[in-house]
């Protein structure tokens, strides 16, 4: 299951929880073209104009509790599709893909 890190607070969550891959600017982006060049949302931080009815934005979607990413969980759980849980999007901790892309 893709994960990533939200842009905003560095929250985990999973692509599947709604429609969470927005910019900042509450653009809808197309998550799965680049991910590395995404900003992405989690449910908590999308804006609530741009929400579905299963997940609004501004709460956390319940699905499972929020965590915040840090350096040892992204290099643990790696990237998507190779890391189990692995992320697409980095967030803040995009400086480690080069790291997480070697074989």
């Amino acid at each position: 299951m893709p994960m990533f890190i939200c842009s905003r607070c560095g929250g985990i969550d999973n692509t599947a929880c709604g429609r969470n891959q927005y910019k900042d600017s509450g653009e809808f982006v197309n998550f799965f073209e680049n991910p590395a060049k995404t900003d992405a949302l989690c449910s908590e931080c999308k804006p609530l104009q741009s929400s579905s009815s299963r997940y609004p934005g501004g709460v956390w979607h319940g699905e499972f509790p929020k965590e915040i990413a840090t350096e040892e969980i992204v290099l643990t759980r790696g990237l998507w599709p190779k890391g189990n849980n692995g992320f697409m999007h980095l967030g803040t901790f995009e400086y480690l893909r080069p790291k997480l892309e070697s074989p």
